[in-house]
């Protein structure tokens, strides 16, 4: 009775085990797969890559080529270039709230520092920039060496405050 009872949980056992082989089994095919299917997306990307970077050198080169031909027409690729790289787009909400609307797209100067900046003086804190505290000097405990020095110079001064003159 209990021999039978031993053989049918072994055969569970290895009913059970092959089971989870052939589970094993499944994951690391899913696995192989996902990481082929993620490496082809890698190289695809740096292909796409190749041919934008590829482009962009033949584009400034036929640039650099019409400035030599046509002097004028460089200082005004300069500045579409100039102002292309500064301009920033707006945020979706400028085209429903007309005080985020901006009137012209040429880039414009910072204002001039004041006579009232003085060296030493932080610049004003954005409002979008998070405050970070400042660290303060956090206090350590001292070693048994500092204790002991402390101990003995504390001791050496009150015996010479409470020591009779000695004459």
């Amino acid at each position: 009775m209990e021999r039978t009872r031993l053989r049918q949980e072994l055969e569970m056992e290895r009913n059970a085990r092959k089971k989870l082989e052939k589970e094993v089994k499944r994951q690391v095919e899913m696995a192989d797969e996902e990481r082929a299917r993620q490496k082809q997306i890698v190289l695809l990307l740096l292909a796409e890559r190749k041919k934008i970077i590829v482009k962009y050198i033949e584009e400034r080169k036929r640039s650099e080529d019409l400035a030599q031909v046509n002097p004028a027409a460089a200082a005004t690729t300069n500045q579409v270039s100039n102002q292309a790289s500064t301009v920033r787009t707006p945020p979706k909400a400028a085209a429903f709230h007309p005080q985020f609307q901006t009137t012209s797209t040429a880039p414009q100067t910072p204002p001039k520092k004041s006579s009232l900046a003085a060296r030493g003086v932080p610049p004003p804190i954005p409002p979008n920039k998070p405050v970070i505290p400042s660290k303060t000097a956090t206090a350590r405990r001292p070693d048994s060496g500092e204790l002991e020095k402390k101990k003995q110079t504390y001791l050496l001064k009150t015996e010479n405050l409470y020591a009779p003159d000695r004459a």
